[in-house]
């Protein structure tokens, strides 16, 4: 099974962190094992998977909640990055001496297996894990094919834990989904060809990705409810076809069906019928391949022939035109501008309310952030209005994010208009996750007080828009974060003008939404990054909101940001070409 020679690559690199032999104690005592095990309920894990005996009373299945609920990702199971894997093989090997005799050897007993089965069905999914050569080594007691996916589909938060992590209707429709994969697999045993056990659990287990288990339970519910005589497979192509027709680019529907009914799919395989997508796929749904000139059955296209939309191709200037300090000289690349009004609003929303797009609302003479996602708007992250036309002359910039993306930008805007927890601001742990593990009668300055684990540094500013190039989106992960230095008078924090480079704290915070979203001591990536637009976050350039509307139309790539829609009086009147976007940075 492919499962197994993919984890023991992984093994190589990890289970010598759970050994109970002496090499692998000084492991356990290095300060990547300290870095690991730090919280309480990592010390007691750390312990059962030493051998040592646990506490009397301990639920394990409690114990291994609370973990991931407060420590998410610790335990290094998520990190893609080959030189981050790289750096902990170094390390591992300088620490242990570690060989593949020492892991050969390695067993677990009962207890230490549970709690394994228990983190791989957790953190691990099979697209993460990727094919790898088959090993030698014995550990197929560690990952029996039956009982990883007993484990797997068994795993569904409870109420408890999942509040604050999931909405209630999300919550519910993974218990629904496992109902029905149950109920459809007693009916019908040959689903596991198309969808088997591990690819469903790993899919329920990923509490990050709800879109995805959305339209799994629609899937089986369509499968349940048909009572015709056609064949499962016919069943099920139905099924995928009605949940990915006009969702995803026509042209790769077949081939998602097709990988799905060849046999053996695995979760990466699963998501795909499901409709995720990648950054391409959202440009070509987008726009059909060219940006400029979108195709008609592209939704640009489909929003540009119903309405009779004006547009317009024009670059727009990399740096400010006030003379402000910063910015990267000349212009732009060409984007395409295309009108919207009051009249044009709802067949935008019908076609371009979406997890996919990030859209900066950006009003003539801004002076505070506003941002519009997934048919919603607001400042300071949170999202409390339905989107109605804004004031005329406002340029929307999109954003592009992949399916992956667009869900975790999701979860921080729920953070951020999240009710407070345990007397601790949501919205401040979305927006400053450099105050993440500031307790009561504290100070607030890391420096001042070195015995309070805060989650990062503080940057220079702290305003209505730093918090937008910080949003942890990316699908790469990282150990340190970018934060722009103060490089004038607007910044808070007088610390200097050289970038702030942060590692990423493991910290305590009553919230678990918020340990969902900024994790440790790997996250995800900034969308300042992802955007590639480092150098202008780091001369401060995405801390203001006419910066942000300057980066985004000038120096941003048209793979991320290959539309303006600009908002006039009527949508139906040319657009001049040099239009004045009323950008004014300070």
């Amino acid at each position: 099974m492919a499962f197994f020679g993919v984890f023991l690559s992984w093994a190589t690199l990890s289970l010598p962190v759970w050994g109970g032999t002496p090499e692998l104690t000084r492991i356990l005592d290095s300060s990547l094992g300290r870095a690991i095990f730090k919280s309480t309920e990592g010390q007691k894990l750390s312990e059962a998977l030493m051998g040592r005996s646990l506490s009397s009373g301990v639920d394990m299945d409690l114990l291994i909640g609370r973990l991931s609920l407060q420590d998410p990702d610790t335990l290094l199971l998520k990190v893609r990055l080959e030189e981050q894997v790289s750096k902990i093989e170094s390390e591992l090997r300088q620490s242990g001496n570690i060989n593949a005799e020492d892991l050969e050897n390695f067993k677990l007993n009962p207890d230490q297996s549970k709690i394994l089965k228990k983190l791989i069905t957790r953190y691990l999914t099979l697209e993460e894990l990727g094919e790898a050569e088959k090993g030698s080594l014995r550990f197929v007691e560690l990952a029996e094919s039956t009982e990883i996916s007993n484990a797997a589909q068994k795993f569904l938060r409870g109420d408890e834990a999942g509040a604050g992590i999931l909405p209630a209707d999300i919550l519910g429709s993974y218990k629904r989904t496992q109902a029905l994969y149950d109920q459809i697999k007693k009916l019908h045993p040959k689903i596991q060809v198309f969808m088997p056990d591990e690819a469903v659990g790993f899919l329920l287990a990923d509490v990050e990705m709800p879109d995805f288990v959305l339209n799994l339970e629609k899937v089986l519910e369509a499968v349940k409810s048909d009572r015709t005589h056609k064949s499962l497979s016919s069943k099920l192509e139905t099924a995928f076809l009605e949940i990915l027709e006009g969702e995803v680019p026509a042209e790769t529907i077949s081939s998602r069906i097709k990988a799905l009914f060849e046999g053996g799919a695995d979760f990466h395989i699963l998501r795909r019928a499901l409709g995720e997508m990648t950054l391409e796929e959202v440009q070509l749904k987008l726009h059909g391949g060219n940006p400029l000139k979108p195709t008609p059955e592209s939704l640009l296209g489909q929003y540009i022939k119903s309405t009779g939309a004006a547009t317009v191709v024009r670059s727009f200037p990399k740096y400010a035109t006030n003379g402000c300090k910063g910015g990267s000289s000349g212009q732009g690349p060409k984007r395409l501008v295309v009108a919207l009004s009051q009249q044009s609003l709802s067949e935008y929303l019908r076609l371009l309310k979406s997890k996919d797009y990030l859209v900066h609302v950006h009003t003539p003479q801004q002076g505070t952030l506003f941002v519009a996602f997934n048919g919603r708007t607001g400042a300071y992250g949170r999202l409390a209005a339905t989107l109605r036309l804004p004031s005329s002359e406002t340029i929307m910039p999109h954003i592009l994010l992949s399916s992956t993306e667009g869900q975790r930008a999701d979860q921080f805007f729920r953070l951020a208009g999240a009710a407070d927890v345990g007397g601790y601001s949501s919205n401040g742990a979305a927006l400053r996750p450099w105050l993440l593990g500031e307790q009561p009668n504290v100070p607030a300055n890391p420096s001042l007080v070195q015995s309070v684990e805060y989650y990062c540094k503080k940057g220079g500013y702290d305003n209505c828009t730093s918090w937008f190039q910080n949003i942890p989106v990316g699908d790469r992960f990282v150990n340190e974060y970018h934060l722009p230095g103060a490089l004038d008078s607007y910044a808070s924090n007088k610390i200097g003008k050289k970038p702030v480079v942060t590692p990423l704290n493991l910290y305590e915070h009553p919230n678990p939404l918020a340990h969902q979203v900024w994790k440790a001591p790997y996250g995800n990536e900034q969308l300042a990054e992802i955007l590639d637009l480092r150098k202008e976050s780091d001369k401060a350039e995405l801390v203001n909101p006419g910066w942000v509307a300057v980066s985004l139309t000038g120096p941003a790539g048209v793979d991320r940001v290959p539309v303006v829609f600009y908002v006039v009086a009527d949508h139906r009147l040319p657009i001049p070409k040099d239009f004045d976007p009323k950008i004014d940075p300070k």
